[in-house]
């Protein structure tokens, strides 16, 4: 099962195309069905069964053959922290 976070950029009758969100490792792709309903710019979770590429106008994209897609925002990195503040949290 492979997830992951993304922004509708556009669709069409046969596919979404997702923008993937700073930081997470599923770049920009395409994503199979296309029946989702949600409005351009909706940042989603998406599911699905299994990752591939489809070659498309000359191009080789990255393709997710999705599940469920639901509203929800881009994962927010954090910064490292040092180990000796850390300890400190737990003395």
């Amino acid at each position: 099962m492979a997830q992951t976070h993304g922004q509708i950029d556009a669709y069409d009758n046969f596919q979404v195309y997702l923008g993937g969100c700073p930081g997470e490792c599923f770049p920009s792709g395409l994503v199979y069905p296309a029946e989702w309903g949600l409005p351009f710019g909706t940042t989603v979770e998406l599911y699905g069964t299994g990752v591939g590429v489809v070659h498309m106008s000359e191009l080789w994209i990255l393709a997710l053959w999705g599940t469920s897609m639901t509203p929800s925002t881009c994962l927010v990195a954090v910064q490292p922290v040092a180990w000796s503040t850390l300890k400190r949290l737990y003395k």
